[in-house]
């Protein structure tokens, strides 16, 4: 091995040293977000437009957003008030509920037509969106009752009585018939030549 005196200089040199860096890879992906249009301007129906009070009636609403909550409401005059001096309808408006419109931008909503006579506007809405009809409130045609005639009771021990008594009719004819017999019988003696004494 060499000898190295104090005064001997040895140069090391150092390898080069590689630093390698991978970078991860990111991959960024936005959340798809649809937004379903609702197609054409909003309708609405109603299964019976002329129910009975108290009647169920089922609104159909069509071309409302899918997925988007239809609130129902009804407005009418539902009874009267009264005080002294002044009889008015009260006009109000009743919350139906709501209902969640399909895939198709349908909603329906059932509920029971109210206990008074008169038109009533129905509105469904959903954000922008609204549509309105009217349902009219009838009373059923009173009922009719027919009486039956009552048949006069039978008499003791015979066959009941129908139609009318006929006693009356039996005496004129009898009474026409002795007349009509009396007149013949004065006109036949009328009508005989009389013979000359002698």
């Amino acid at each position: 091995s060499p000898v190295l005196s104090a005064t001997t200089n040895v140069t090391v040199q150092a390898a080069p040293i590689v630093t390698t860096t991978t970078a991860a890879a990111t991959t960024t992906t936005a959340a798809a977000t649809t937004t379903t249009a609702a197609a054409g301007t909003p309708t609405i129906g109603s299964s019976n437009s002329a129910p009975p009070p108290g009647g169920m009636i089922t609104i159909t609403v069509q071309n409302f957003i899918p997925g988007s909550t239809v609130f129902f409401e009804l407005t009418g005059e539902f009874g009267t008030t009264q005080s002294a001096t002044v009889r008015a309808e009260v006009a109000s408006t009743q919350n139906l509920g709501s209902s969640v419109a399909n895939a198709s931008g349908v909603a329906t909503k059932t509920f029971a037509a109210p206990n008074v006579p008169g038109t009533f506007t129905v509105k469904a809405t959903s954000g922008e969106r609204s549509a309105t009809t009217t349902i009219t409130v009838v009373l059923p045609p009173a009922a009719t009752t027919t009486t039956a005639p009552v048949a006069p009771p039978a008499p003791p021990g015979g066959l009941p009585a129908t139609g009318t008594d006929s006693t009356n009719w039996v005496r004129t004819a009898v009474l026409l018939t002795l007349v009509g017999i009396g007149l013949v019988v004065i006109a036949s003696v009328r009508r005989k030549p009389r013979v000359a004494n002698r």
